[in-house]
């Protein structure tokens, strides 16, 4: 492959515009190569095509090039895209035609190409048919003069392309001179001392060439003012930066670093500048760094690391975004590199981490506390209270019956039965209230007949069609990890009633290895669980404070949900081994 990947060439290529009129300077055929077949390509790539004339070993050499890129140049001719005039076929000046017939042979070219419908012609001009034609000095410049009016009278771009060890330099210093841009060493240059053709060909030609070099002397000047002065404000804005921002050779030296960046080591620019990680750190830091270069030097694109390090007895740690610098064909010349301090940052994260984790555990604590009060209170509701009414159910039944056999003892029975109607109402009132707290069922006969049961009440009161599963396996769990559990899938099922608008819901209940897991399905509305979390109240909350206490646990608990496609809850629980 040629230079055509060429990052330098490829900006070159890219700045040349419509009406150009350039010169190529070269000294060694691959200088000129790296230039012309670039240029060439993309005019067959955009549909532009190219004028060349040269001499028949410049055509070979073209056509050699062209296919060492994968291009074709006779299908690139056939197609009208590529046309090569040997410099022998090519019209020469004359002492009484002078540089017309030149110039009416490249308008003819660029009117074929327009009305062939391309869009402009590309000239690649070799000055070999000049050489070979014996052209003076003077024919030459007024034919590179007029071709400015050539290129920009007509849709042109023109390269001229000249071999600097076959023209001597007064031909090449007035060549420069007819041209307003010109290309050495790959670099495409504007010409200060470009003479327009009305001046070129002006009586006071002198007089235009003196204004335009002492014109381009101002303007260098400026410019290297302006550039004075922005070195100067990056400067001051680089030097006073937070983070530190260096660049590194590939041997790792520090070629470039501001304060804060040396500052991280515990010295000053001087001290860093020309020395390496190892010159300023304890080997093992100093290698912590250098492994992390050499993976940016290995990346694609920029590359973040964090990195913890002592120097000058304090310990540091640096998120650090790395890049490396590349030569125009793609070897690493270098790394740089942005560094800030964030040992504050990550203690503060550590903190709050740990005071997340107590909270945490409080909260847990709290809810399993709240869960064994549930249960004593549900216990003194059933075993006390709810007895004690049942007794005293009894003996109003029993006065009744006594009551009823003793003349006059209708009315008192009728009261009496009213009574017991009371007692009926508060001992069922008893019995839901004990079984919204922690019902009976869940201690004596299990989780699986406790949620069954929960299933079958809110199917009964709220006309949702609940199905049940459960696998029959063996779920041993320990008192509060159960009622922790029946409490969760009751939160689900209300959550299912009050905000899902569901017609039918799932509760299943299966072993799976270590854990018991519960599923709880919905055909409802779902919603957005990422918002719904995030904000944090009504049913948002009670999911996030059911996540924090099944992991407090040693549980797990998992939402699939979208807004009209339903819910799907599944909690995971350690079973005991």
């Amino acid at each position: 492959m040629l230079h055509s990947s060429d990052q330098k060439i490829k900006k070159l290529i890219s700045e040349i515009r419509l009406h150009d009129h350039i010169a190529l300077m070269y000294s060694a055929p691959e200088e000129k190569m790296t230039v012309l077949v670039p240029f060439v390509m993309a005019g067959l790539e955009r549909g532009e095509p190219c004028f060349y004339i040269g001499s028949d070993e410049d055509i070979a050499a073209l056509d050699a090039a062209l296919r060492q890129e994968e291009t074709d140049p006779d299908q690139a001719r056939s197609s009208g895209l590529l046309l090569t005039v040997p410099a022998e076929d090519f019209p020469v000046p004359g002492p009484l035609s002078g540089t017309a017939p030149v110039i009416e042979r490249l308008e003819t070219a660029a009117a074929e190409a327009r009305a062939a419908g391309f869009p402009l012609l590309r000239l690649c001009d070799e000055k070999v048919w000049v050489l070979k034609h014996g052209l003076s000095n003077e024919t030459l410049i007024e034919y590179e003069a007029r071709m400015n009016d050539l290129t920009r009278g007509n849709d042109i771009i023109g390269l001229c392309i000249y071999d600097l060890t076959l023209f001597p330099p007064e031909t090449i210093r007035d060549v420069i001179r007819t041209h307003p841009k010109v290309v050495i060493s790959g670099i495409m240059c504007s010409n200060f001392s470009y003479l327009p053709p009305e001046e070129f060909f002006d009586e006071e030609r002198a007089d235009f060439e003196v204004r335009h070099l002492l014109q381009g002397m101002l303007s260098n000047e400026a410019k290297i003012g302006n550039l004075q002065t922005q070195k100067n404000l990056f400067g001051a804005v680089f030097d006073n930066l937070p983070e530190g921002v260096y660049v590194k050779d590939l041997q790792g030296r520090y070629l470039l670093i501001n304060k804060a960046g040396a500052e991280f080591f515990g010295k000053t620019v001087a001290e860093v500048l020309g020395r390496t990680v190892h010159d300023l750190l304890a080997p093992q830091w100093a290698n912590l760094i250098q492994t992390a270069d050499r993976r940016a030097r290995q990346a694609q694109g920029l590359l973040s690391d964090e990195i913890t390090f002592e120097a000058a007895g304090v310990t540091r740690t640096i998120l650090a975004i790395k890049g490396v610098f590349r030569s125009s064909n793609g070897a690493p010349t270098g790394i740089f590199g942005i560094s800030r301090d964030i040992t504050e940052q990550r203690r503060m994260e550590r903190e709050l981490a740990d005071y997340q984790e107590q909270l945490r555990f409080m909260a847990s604590e709290l809810s399993l506390n709240e869960e064994r009060q549930r249960r004593q209170i549900a216990s003194v509701l059933h075993d006390q209270i709810g007895q004690t009414l049942a007794l005293a159910k009894i003996r109003i039944e029993a006065v009744k019956r006594v009551v009823e056999g003793v003349k006059g003892g209708q009315r008192l029975s009728v009261d009496l039965a009213g009574i017991g109607e009371l007692l009926d109402r508060v001992i069922q009132h008893s019995r839901s209230l004990t079984d919204q707290l922690s019902p009976p069922v869940l201690y004596e006969l299990g989780l699986e007949a406790a949620v069954e049961a929960l299933a079958d009440e809110f199917q009964r009161q709220h006309g949702i069609e609940i199905t049940f599963y459960d696998d029959a396996a063996d779920k041993p769990l320990d008192d509060d990890l159960r009622g922790l559990l029946y409490q969760s899938v009751r939160e689900l099922l209300v959550n299912i009633v009050k905000h899902a608008h569901a017609s039918r819901a799932t509760v299943s209940l299966q072993r799976e290895g270590k854990f018991l897991t519960i599923n709880v399905v919905d055909d409802g509305d779902g919603f957005d669980e990422k918002e719904k979390i995030r904000v944090g109240t009504g049913a948002g909350f009670g999911l996030f404070r059911m996540r924090e206490r099944l992991k407090h646990s040693g549980g797990r608990f998992r939402i699939e949900t979208a807004p009209g496609l339903g819910t799907r809850v599944i909690i995971a629980a350690p079973v005991n081994q």
